[in-house]
């Protein structure tokens, strides 16, 4: 995420975050695939930078609870922003006919990749069936999770 202040991986560790905060290392780590040392040594990273805060765990007295500070969120937003409008001009370049296609397929790569993690299935909503279309920082979200995801697998074998 070049001139954005967020590394790809702190983009997909903040993507879960402004889904599931606050949120707990374990947590965190379990719903991104990274390892929880990995998880809490960028929050650490993050809190430092004024981006993210941690409170105490109501009933883990271990634990912390990590979420945004008011510019983390407005930088996770304003990234979010950027990376909708980069992936809607990627999709400009594609074919009009090939998008349906395109997104069938980054869906089913998204649920094999969620597998292969041993991540919790998503449940997939079509547009129709959510009632408004996603928001652009909605859908930036989502397809940074999804980039996310893939980063973390590595090269296919």
């Amino acid at each position: 995420m070049p001139g954005t202040g967020l590394s790809a991986d702190e983009f997909g560790f903040c993507s879960v975050l402004a889904a599931h905060a606050p949120i707990t290392t374990a947590e965190a780590s379990a719903l991104s695939g990274l390892a929880a040392s990995t998880v809490a040594s960028m929050a650490s990273r993050l809190e430092r930078r004024g981006l993210l805060q941690a409170a105490s765990h109501p009933t883990d007295r271990r634990a912390r609870l990590w979420q945004f500070t008011a510019a983390g969120q407005a930088l996770f937003e304003e990234v979010s922003v950027a990376f909708a409008e980069a992936y809607a001009g990627l999709l400009g370049r594609l074919p009009q006919a090939m998008l349906p296609t395109a997104e069938q397929g980054m869906t089913a790569l998204e649920a094999a990749l969620r597998a292969d993690l041993a991540l919790p299935a998503r449940e997939v909503v079509t547009e129709a069936a959510a009632g408004d279309p996603l928001r652009p920082d909605e859908l930036g979200m989502l397809r940074a999770f999804e980039d996310f995801l893939r980063s973390r697998r590595g090269p296919l074998s």
